[in-house]
Protein backbone atom coordinates (compact mmCIF):
# COMPACT_ATOMS: atom_id res chain seq x y z
CA UNK A 1 0.00 0.00 0.00
CA UNK A 2 1.16 3.15 -0.91
CA UNK A 3 1.93 5.34 2.19
CA UNK A 4 1.51 9.36 2.29
CA UNK A 5 -0.22 11.76 4.36
CA UNK A 6 -3.47 12.16 5.85
CA UNK A 7 -4.46 15.40 4.63
CA UNK A 8 -3.41 14.07 0.61
CA UNK A 9 -5.66 12.00 -1.13
CA UNK A 10 -5.23 8.94 -3.88
CA UNK A 11 -7.31 11.21 -6.40
CA UNK A 12 -4.55 14.24 -5.99
CA UNK A 13 -1.94 12.56 -5.66
CA UNK A 14 -2.95 10.80 -9.15
CA UNK A 15 -3.89 14.15 -10.45
CA UNK A 16 -0.68 15.40 -9.51
CA UNK A 17 1.26 12.48 -11.64
CA UNK A 18 -0.84 13.07 -14.87
CA UNK A 19 -0.64 16.77 -14.04
CA UNK A 20 3.40 16.27 -14.54
CA UNK A 21 2.67 13.54 -17.61
CA UNK A 22 0.49 16.26 -19.55
CA UNK A 23 2.23 19.07 -18.74
CA UNK A 24 6.08 18.51 -18.62
CA UNK A 25 6.96 22.17 -19.12
CA UNK A 26 5.18 22.96 -16.07
CA UNK A 27 1.61 25.40 -15.77
CA UNK A 28 1.75 28.79 -17.00
CA UNK A 29 -2.10 29.54 -16.11
CA UNK A 30 -4.18 28.88 -13.19
CA UNK A 31 -7.89 28.93 -14.15
CA UNK A 32 -11.16 28.30 -12.55
CA UNK A 33 -14.44 28.25 -13.78
CA UNK A 34 -17.45 28.36 -11.31
CA UNK A 35 -20.60 27.29 -13.02
CA UNK A 36 -24.60 28.15 -12.84
CA UNK A 37 -27.33 26.48 -14.91
CA UNK A 38 -26.87 28.31 -17.90
CA UNK A 39 -23.65 30.31 -17.38
CA UNK A 40 -19.73 30.15 -16.18
CA UNK A 41 -17.54 32.48 -14.82
CA UNK A 42 -14.22 32.15 -16.21
CA UNK A 43 -11.10 33.66 -13.58
CA UNK A 44 -7.44 33.26 -14.99
CA UNK A 45 -4.51 33.59 -13.47
CA UNK A 46 -0.84 34.14 -14.16
CA UNK A 47 2.20 32.44 -12.20
CA UNK A 48 2.77 36.29 -9.83
CA UNK A 49 -1.67 35.93 -8.82
CA UNK A 50 -2.33 38.52 -11.18
CA UNK A 51 -5.69 38.09 -13.18
CA UNK A 52 -5.22 37.83 -16.99
CA UNK A 53 -8.96 37.26 -17.87
CA UNK A 54 -12.42 37.26 -15.50
CA UNK A 55 -15.47 37.17 -17.60
CA UNK A 56 -19.25 35.24 -17.88
CA UNK A 57 -19.18 33.01 -20.48
CA UNK A 58 -22.37 30.44 -21.73
CA UNK A 59 -22.83 27.10 -21.76
CA UNK A 60 -24.93 26.77 -24.17
CA UNK A 61 -24.03 23.88 -26.55
CA UNK A 62 -24.02 26.39 -29.87
CA UNK A 63 -21.27 28.28 -27.35
CA UNK A 64 -19.54 25.58 -25.95
CA UNK A 65 -16.67 25.40 -29.01
CA UNK A 66 -16.16 29.29 -28.38
CA UNK A 67 -15.56 28.07 -24.80
CA UNK A 68 -12.78 25.55 -25.17
CA UNK A 69 -11.20 27.66 -27.68
CA UNK A 70 -10.02 30.22 -24.28
CA UNK A 71 -8.19 27.58 -22.94
CA UNK A 72 -4.44 27.36 -23.77
CA UNK A 73 -1.43 24.89 -23.72
CA UNK A 74 -0.39 24.88 -20.20
CA UNK A 75 -3.68 25.73 -18.30
CA UNK A 76 -4.35 23.92 -15.16
CA UNK A 77 -8.38 23.98 -14.57
CA UNK A 78 -10.15 23.89 -11.34
CA UNK A 79 -14.34 23.64 -11.14
CA UNK A 80 -16.27 22.47 -8.39
CA UNK A 81 -18.08 19.67 -8.39
CA UNK A 82 -21.88 20.38 -9.85
CA UNK A 83 -24.17 19.83 -12.68
CA UNK A 84 -22.56 20.05 -15.78
CA UNK A 85 -19.00 20.04 -14.45
CA UNK A 86 -18.28 16.47 -15.18
CA UNK A 87 -18.93 16.60 -18.89
CA UNK A 88 -16.72 19.93 -18.96
CA UNK A 89 -13.69 18.45 -17.73
CA UNK A 90 -14.08 15.23 -19.45
CA UNK A 91 -13.80 17.57 -22.56
CA UNK A 92 -11.12 19.76 -21.43
CA UNK A 93 -9.02 16.50 -20.23
CA UNK A 94 -9.55 14.58 -23.62
CA UNK A 95 -6.80 17.57 -24.95
CA UNK A 96 -3.15 16.34 -24.58
CA UNK A 97 -2.06 20.20 -23.28
CA UNK A 98 -4.57 21.10 -20.71
CA UNK A 99 -5.71 19.60 -17.12
CA UNK A 100 -8.85 19.48 -15.30
CA UNK A 101 -9.77 18.56 -11.95
CA UNK A 102 -12.70 18.75 -9.95
CA UNK A 103 -12.87 19.81 -6.26
CA UNK A 104 -15.40 19.18 -3.35
CA UNK A 105 -15.71 22.41 -1.83
CA UNK A 106 -17.32 21.49 1.46
CA UNK A 107 -13.88 20.32 2.59
CA UNK A 108 -11.59 23.47 1.79
CA UNK A 109 -11.94 26.80 3.71
CA UNK A 110 -15.08 28.64 3.44
CA UNK A 111 -14.70 32.00 0.93
CA UNK A 112 -13.95 34.99 3.39
CA UNK A 113 -15.13 37.53 1.14
CA UNK A 114 -18.36 39.18 2.26
CA UNK A 115 -19.60 39.07 -1.43
CA UNK A 116 -20.97 35.83 -2.37
CA UNK A 117 -21.12 36.15 -5.93
CA UNK A 118 -20.23 33.46 -8.92
CA UNK A 119 -17.54 35.98 -9.88
CA UNK A 120 -16.15 36.33 -6.30
CA UNK A 121 -16.10 32.45 -6.10
CA UNK A 122 -14.24 32.02 -9.81
CA UNK A 123 -11.71 34.50 -8.20
CA UNK A 124 -10.99 32.25 -4.67
CA UNK A 125 -11.10 28.99 -6.55
CA UNK A 126 -8.01 30.54 -8.69
CA UNK A 127 -6.09 31.75 -5.88
CA UNK A 128 -6.86 28.35 -4.05
CA UNK A 129 -5.65 26.28 -7.08
CA UNK A 130 -2.17 28.49 -7.43
CA UNK A 131 -1.79 28.42 -4.10
CA UNK A 132 -2.02 24.39 -3.19
CA UNK A 133 -0.74 21.35 -4.56
CA UNK A 134 -3.29 19.07 -5.88
CA UNK A 135 -2.50 16.29 -3.63
CA UNK A 136 -3.17 18.16 -0.72
CA UNK A 137 -6.79 19.46 -2.70
CA UNK A 138 -9.53 17.42 -1.85
CA UNK A 139 -10.37 16.80 -5.13
CA UNK A 140 -12.95 14.29 -6.43
CA UNK A 141 -12.65 11.17 -9.46
CA UNK A 142 -13.96 12.33 -12.50
CA UNK A 143 -16.09 9.96 -13.53
CA UNK A 144 -15.95 8.29 -17.42
CA UNK A 145 -19.11 8.33 -19.72
CA UNK A 146 -19.61 4.22 -18.44
CA UNK A 147 -19.71 5.28 -15.17
CA UNK A 148 -22.03 8.37 -15.38
CA UNK A 149 -24.64 6.47 -17.29
CA UNK A 150 -24.70 3.76 -14.53
CA UNK A 151 -25.08 6.33 -12.18
CA UNK A 152 -28.06 8.09 -13.88
CA UNK A 153 -29.56 4.20 -14.18
CA UNK A 154 -29.36 4.22 -10.29
CA UNK A 155 -30.03 7.09 -9.78
CA UNK A 156 -33.55 6.92 -12.00
CA UNK A 157 -33.91 4.01 -10.17
CA UNK A 158 -34.00 5.69 -6.18
CA UNK A 159 -36.28 8.27 -8.06
CA UNK A 160 -38.76 6.40 -8.80
CA UNK A 161 -39.41 4.40 -5.59
CA UNK A 162 -39.31 7.51 -4.00
CA UNK A 163 -42.07 8.56 -5.91
CA UNK A 164 -43.85 5.14 -5.66
CA UNK A 165 -44.02 5.70 -2.16
CA UNK A 166 -44.97 9.37 -2.34
CA UNK A 167 -48.12 8.19 -4.48
CA UNK A 168 -48.60 4.91 -1.86
CA UNK A 169 -48.71 7.26 1.17
CA UNK A 170 -51.43 9.61 -1.33
CA UNK A 171 -53.71 6.26 -1.39
CA UNK A 172 -53.24 5.65 2.53
CA UNK A 173 -54.51 9.23 3.00
CA UNK A 174 -57.59 8.22 1.03
CA UNK A 175 -58.22 5.06 3.21
CA UNK A 176 -57.47 7.01 6.49
CA UNK A 177 -60.15 10.13 5.47
CA UNK A 178 -62.65 7.76 4.34
CA UNK A 179 -62.45 6.18 8.18
CA UNK A 180 -60.38 3.02 6.77
CA UNK A 181 -56.90 3.40 8.40
CA UNK A 182 -56.78 -0.13 8.71
CA UNK A 183 -56.31 -0.70 5.00
CA UNK A 184 -52.64 -0.80 5.56
CA UNK A 185 -52.37 -3.20 7.87
CA UNK A 186 -54.60 -5.64 6.16
CA UNK A 187 -53.58 -5.07 2.28
CA UNK A 188 -49.99 -4.93 0.91
CA UNK A 189 -51.04 -1.09 -0.90
CA UNK A 190 -47.49 -1.26 -2.54
CA UNK A 191 -48.54 -4.15 -4.58
CA UNK A 192 -50.84 -4.10 -7.75
CA UNK A 193 -53.57 -7.22 -6.45
CA UNK A 194 -53.44 -5.70 -2.65
CA UNK A 195 -54.16 -1.73 -3.61
CA UNK A 196 -56.87 -3.83 -6.31
CA UNK A 197 -58.85 -5.20 -3.10
CA UNK A 198 -58.61 -2.71 -1.06
CA UNK A 199 -60.04 0.37 -3.72
CA UNK A 200 -62.87 -2.27 -4.29
CA UNK A 201 -63.63 -3.06 -0.65
CA UNK A 202 -63.04 -0.02 1.27
CA UNK A 203 -63.47 3.42 -0.98
CA UNK A 204 -67.16 4.94 -2.22
CA UNK A 205 -67.91 6.18 -5.71
CA UNK A 206 -66.52 9.63 -3.91
CA UNK A 207 -63.21 8.54 -3.62
CA UNK A 208 -62.71 5.89 -6.13
CA UNK A 209 -61.66 8.13 -9.40
CA UNK A 210 -58.85 9.14 -7.86
CA UNK A 211 -58.01 6.00 -6.16
CA UNK A 212 -58.06 4.82 -9.74
CA UNK A 213 -55.26 7.60 -10.56
CA UNK A 214 -53.31 7.18 -7.69
CA UNK A 215 -53.32 3.20 -8.96
CA UNK A 216 -52.73 3.82 -12.76
CA UNK A 217 -49.71 5.92 -11.83
CA UNK A 218 -48.55 3.39 -9.24
CA UNK A 219 -48.95 -0.06 -11.98
CA UNK A 220 -46.80 2.44 -14.54
CA UNK A 221 -43.86 3.30 -12.14
CA UNK A 222 -43.90 -0.49 -10.86
CA UNK A 223 -43.16 -1.53 -14.51
CA UNK A 224 -40.78 0.94 -15.11
CA UNK A 225 -38.85 0.26 -11.49
CA UNK A 226 -38.99 -3.87 -12.83
CA UNK A 227 -37.44 -3.18 -16.42
CA UNK A 228 -34.77 -0.46 -14.15
CA UNK A 229 -34.19 -3.63 -11.95
CA UNK A 230 -32.72 -5.64 -14.52
CA UNK A 231 -30.96 -3.16 -16.03
CA UNK A 232 -28.63 -2.88 -12.86
CA UNK A 233 -28.72 -6.36 -12.83
CA UNK A 234 -26.70 -5.82 -15.97
CA UNK A 235 -24.17 -3.72 -13.97
CA UNK A 236 -23.60 -6.26 -11.91
CA UNK A 237 -23.10 -9.10 -14.59
CA UNK A 238 -20.75 -6.45 -16.35
CA UNK A 239 -18.75 -6.02 -13.01
CA UNK A 240 -19.03 -9.44 -12.01
CA UNK A 241 -15.85 -9.86 -9.95
CA UNK A 242 -17.07 -6.81 -7.99
CA UNK A 243 -20.47 -7.87 -7.52
CA UNK A 244 -19.59 -11.52 -6.15
CA UNK A 245 -17.40 -9.92 -3.46
CA UNK A 246 -20.73 -7.40 -2.64
CA UNK A 247 -22.85 -10.40 -2.75
CA UNK A 248 -20.95 -12.87 -0.37
CA UNK A 249 -22.28 -9.39 2.29
CA UNK A 250 -25.65 -11.24 3.67
CA UNK A 251 -28.17 -8.99 2.83
CA UNK A 252 -26.77 -6.78 -0.03
CA UNK A 253 -29.07 -7.03 -2.96
CA UNK A 254 -28.77 -6.50 -6.72
CA UNK A 255 -29.79 -2.53 -5.68
CA UNK A 256 -27.64 -2.41 -3.12
CA UNK A 257 -24.20 -3.63 -5.39
CA UNK A 258 -25.74 -1.75 -8.41
CA UNK A 259 -25.46 1.17 -6.38
CA UNK A 260 -22.02 0.43 -5.20
CA UNK A 261 -20.82 -0.60 -8.15
CA UNK A 262 -21.49 2.91 -9.68
CA UNK A 263 -20.37 5.37 -7.20
CA UNK A 264 -17.57 3.63 -5.98
CA UNK A 265 -16.26 1.61 -9.15
CA UNK A 266 -12.50 2.59 -7.90
CA UNK A 267 -12.54 1.78 -4.73
CA UNK A 268 -8.37 2.74 -4.70
CA UNK A 269 -9.15 6.52 -4.71
CA UNK A 270 -9.88 6.23 -1.23
CA UNK A 271 -7.07 5.94 1.14
CA UNK A 272 -9.23 4.42 3.92
CA UNK A 273 -12.48 2.54 4.96
CA UNK A 274 -13.12 6.20 6.90
CA UNK A 275 -13.10 7.90 3.69
CA UNK A 276 -15.10 5.70 2.12
CA UNK A 277 -17.62 5.99 5.18
CA UNK A 278 -17.35 9.92 4.76
CA UNK A 279 -17.62 9.76 0.80
CA UNK A 280 -21.10 7.45 1.86
CA UNK A 281 -22.01 10.56 4.28
CA UNK A 282 -21.99 7.67 7.37
CA UNK A 283 -19.71 9.75 9.46
CA UNK A 284 -20.32 11.94 12.48
CA UNK A 285 -19.86 15.91 12.57
CA UNK A 286 -17.34 16.87 15.13
CA UNK A 287 -17.26 20.65 16.97
CA UNK A 288 -14.33 20.39 18.97
CA UNK A 289 -12.93 23.61 20.97
CA UNK A 290 -10.69 23.67 24.23
CA UNK A 291 -11.91 20.94 26.14
CA UNK A 292 -15.45 20.33 24.74
CA UNK A 293 -15.57 17.74 22.35
CA UNK A 294 -18.87 17.19 20.82
CA UNK A 295 -20.19 14.12 18.33
CA UNK A 296 -22.97 15.24 16.48
CA UNK A 297 -25.54 13.42 13.67
CA UNK A 298 -24.03 12.02 10.51
CA UNK A 299 -22.83 14.50 8.01
CA UNK A 300 -24.68 13.17 5.46
CA UNK A 301 -22.22 14.69 2.77
CA UNK A 302 -21.47 12.51 -0.13
CA UNK A 303 -23.90 10.33 -1.87
CA UNK A 304 -27.33 9.35 -0.89
CA UNK A 305 -27.86 7.00 -2.59
CA UNK A 306 -25.16 4.73 -1.12
CA UNK A 307 -25.79 5.94 2.32
CA UNK A 308 -29.67 4.93 1.48
CA UNK A 309 -28.68 1.15 0.41
CA UNK A 310 -26.35 0.49 3.06
CA UNK A 311 -28.65 1.25 6.02
CA UNK A 312 -30.95 -0.70 4.02
CA UNK A 313 -29.13 -3.23 3.61
CA UNK A 314 -28.23 -3.60 8.13
CA UNK A 315 -31.56 -4.25 8.38
CA UNK A 316 -31.19 -7.14 5.54
CA UNK A 317 -28.48 -8.38 7.57
CA UNK A 318 -30.19 -8.48 10.69
CA UNK A 319 -32.67 -10.76 9.26
CA UNK A 320 -30.06 -13.19 8.46
CA UNK A 321 -30.10 -15.64 11.03
CA UNK A 322 -26.45 -15.60 11.79
CA UNK A 323 -23.89 -13.90 14.55
CA UNK A 324 -22.09 -12.02 12.27
CA UNK A 325 -19.78 -9.41 13.43
CA UNK A 326 -22.80 -6.58 12.44
CA UNK A 327 -25.02 -8.90 14.39
CA UNK A 328 -23.08 -8.55 17.27
CA UNK A 329 -22.21 -4.36 17.18
CA UNK A 330 -26.00 -3.66 16.82
CA UNK A 331 -26.98 -5.88 19.60
CA UNK A 332 -23.98 -3.99 21.41
CA UNK A 333 -25.62 -0.46 20.56
CA UNK A 334 -28.81 -1.66 21.67
CA UNK A 335 -28.00 -2.62 25.14
CA UNK A 336 -26.17 1.02 25.65
CA UNK A 337 -29.54 2.48 25.03
CA UNK A 338 -28.85 3.50 21.20
CA UNK A 339 -32.42 3.81 19.32
CA UNK A 340 -32.85 1.07 16.41
CA UNK A 341 -32.14 3.48 13.72
CA UNK A 342 -28.76 5.13 14.86
CA UNK A 343 -27.73 1.93 15.72
CA UNK A 344 -28.54 0.95 12.37
CA UNK A 345 -26.42 3.43 10.60
CA UNK A 346 -23.74 2.88 13.00
CA UNK A 347 -23.63 -0.83 11.42
CA UNK A 348 -23.76 0.65 7.92
CA UNK A 349 -20.55 2.69 8.44
CA UNK A 350 -19.36 -0.94 9.66
CA UNK A 351 -20.50 -2.31 6.69
CA UNK A 352 -18.60 0.37 4.32
CA UNK A 353 -15.68 0.02 5.63
CA UNK A 354 -16.15 -4.10 5.33
CA UNK A 355 -16.85 -3.36 1.61
CA UNK A 356 -13.59 -1.27 1.63
CA UNK A 357 -11.51 -3.62 2.82
CA UNK A 358 -13.23 -6.51 0.78
CA UNK A 359 -12.60 -4.72 -2.35
CA UNK A 360 -9.54 -3.04 -1.74
CA UNK A 361 -8.13 -6.72 -1.16
CA UNK A 362 -9.97 -9.20 -3.58
CA UNK A 363 -11.65 -11.24 -0.94
CA UNK A 364 -14.70 -12.33 -0.13
CA UNK A 365 -16.77 -12.19 2.91
CA UNK A 366 -16.04 -14.40 5.51
CA UNK A 367 -16.00 -15.53 9.34
CA UNK A 368 -13.56 -16.60 11.57
CA UNK A 369 -16.02 -19.00 13.60
CA UNK A 370 -16.08 -21.86 11.81
CA UNK A 371 -19.49 -23.25 13.22
CA UNK A 372 -20.97 -19.51 12.61
CA UNK A 373 -19.65 -19.70 8.69
CA UNK A 374 -21.03 -23.24 8.03
CA UNK A 375 -24.45 -21.57 9.15
CA UNK A 376 -23.08 -18.29 6.39
CA UNK A 377 -22.26 -21.29 3.64
CA UNK A 378 -25.90 -23.29 3.69
CA UNK A 379 -27.13 -18.98 3.68
CA UNK A 380 -25.06 -18.93 0.35
CA UNK A 381 -26.42 -22.20 -0.62
CA UNK A 382 -30.09 -20.82 -1.08
CA UNK A 383 -29.08 -16.84 -1.70
CA UNK A 384 -31.38 -15.99 -4.50
CA UNK A 385 -30.38 -12.09 -6.36
CA UNK A 386 -32.86 -10.76 -8.19
CA UNK A 387 -32.66 -10.86 -12.02
CA UNK A 388 -29.58 -13.01 -11.92
CA UNK A 389 -29.76 -16.22 -9.57
CA UNK A 390 -28.53 -18.42 -6.74
CA UNK A 391 -25.63 -16.77 -5.65
CA UNK A 392 -23.57 -20.02 -5.94
CA UNK A 393 -24.33 -20.81 -9.69
CA UNK A 394 -22.89 -16.95 -10.19
CA UNK A 395 -20.08 -17.22 -8.30
CA UNK A 396 -19.18 -19.97 -10.34
CA UNK A 397 -19.74 -18.44 -13.88
CA UNK A 398 -17.37 -15.43 -12.41
CA UNK A 399 -14.68 -17.99 -11.11
CA UNK A 400 -14.80 -20.05 -14.17
CA UNK A 401 -14.63 -16.38 -16.17
CA UNK A 402 -11.64 -15.00 -13.88
CA UNK A 403 -9.74 -18.61 -15.03
CA UNK A 404 -10.74 -17.87 -18.51
CA UNK A 405 -9.11 -14.59 -18.61
CA UNK A 406 -5.58 -15.64 -16.43
CA UNK A 407 -5.05 -18.33 -18.84
CA UNK A 408 -5.70 -16.38 -21.93
CA UNK A 409 -2.72 -13.58 -20.37
CA UNK A 410 -0.84 -16.77 -19.63
CA UNK A 411 -1.35 -17.75 -23.17
CA UNK A 412 -0.17 -14.05 -24.47
CA UNK A 413 2.40 -13.57 -22.11
CA UNK A 414 4.01 -16.87 -23.69
CA UNK A 415 3.23 -15.92 -26.75
CA UNK A 416 5.11 -12.44 -26.48
CA UNK A 417 8.05 -14.16 -24.99
CA UNK A 418 8.23 -17.08 -27.41
CA UNK A 419 8.54 -14.06 -30.23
Amino acid sequence: MVSYPQYCTPVGIASDAILQAKLPQGVKRWIALDLSKQSCWICVLDAQGMVLMHESHSLAAAKRSSLLRKFCPGDLVIMEASTGTFALARALNARDDVMAVVINTNRTELNKSKKKTDREDSLWLARVLLRTPLAELPLVSIPTDEEMDERNLVSLYHTLTNEHAMQANRLHALFHTSGNPQVSKEYAIGTKDGRRQAIGKYLSNVDLYAAKTIDMIMRVQEERIEQLQKKLAGICKKHDAMAMILFSLPGVSTICAATIIAYANDIMRFHSGKQFAAYCGLVPKVNQSGQRDAKRKISKEGQSSLRKVLVEAVYAILRVKANTPFHQKYRALRKRGLPGRKAAVAVARKLAQTIYALLRNGELYTLEDEQEQESMDAYYARKRIKHIGLYKNFGEKVKQHMNRLKTLESITSRELAVT
